[in-house]
């Protein structure tokens, strides 16, 4: 399960599919423009256009082994309703990997949420954190863009 908000989300599910060609990439967004750059692209088994937000994903539970998300919290004002889908259908013992915002919310226009929020938010979905790294994303004008790379486990 992959979100795609931005070039680079796309860039990485190439590169999984280089690695491991049998992989099946199930690609989920709201932004229909977004999803038809996916096609292009080719590499997802099945794109999605859904709101995930607002609604259950239209999968059933304990369905995938792997989601990943990149550049998609910071446009989401409750994450951790994200969190509890994602936690729902990964398959027990499963790997989810996200960024979230981790700058000053004046230097980059989005939302920026607190660490606690999304580190209670994976523990009552079911995740531990196994990892997590702050990084350098880019510049937005001469301010650098810092984000959190999560990696957490469904229990």
């Amino acid at each position: 399960l992959t979100y795609w908000r931005e070039s680079g989300m796309k860039q990485l599910s190439q590169k999984l599919k280089e690695q491991n060609p049998l992989l099946s990439i199930t690609g989920i967004d709201f932004s229909e423009q977004m999803l038809k750059e996916c096609e292009k692209k080719g590499v997802a088994k099945t794109l999605i256009n859904s709101d995930f937000q607002r609604k259950a994903m239209p999968f059933e539970n304990e369905r995938f082994d792997l989601a990943v998300s990149a550049g998609v919290f910071e446009l989401l004002n409750r994450p951790d309703v994200v969190i509890g889908e994602i936690s729902r259908v990964l398959k027990k013992g499963a790997t989810y990997s996200f960024t979230s915002y981790a700058g000053d919310p004046k230097d980059y226009q989005c939302y920026r949420h607190e660490d606690n929020l999304i580190e209670g938010a994976l523990k009552n979905s079911g995740l531990s954190i196994k990892n997590k790294e702050f990084f350098f994303a880019f510049h937005s004008g001469k301010k650098p863009i810092h984000y959190h790379l999560y990696t957490g486990q469904k229990l």
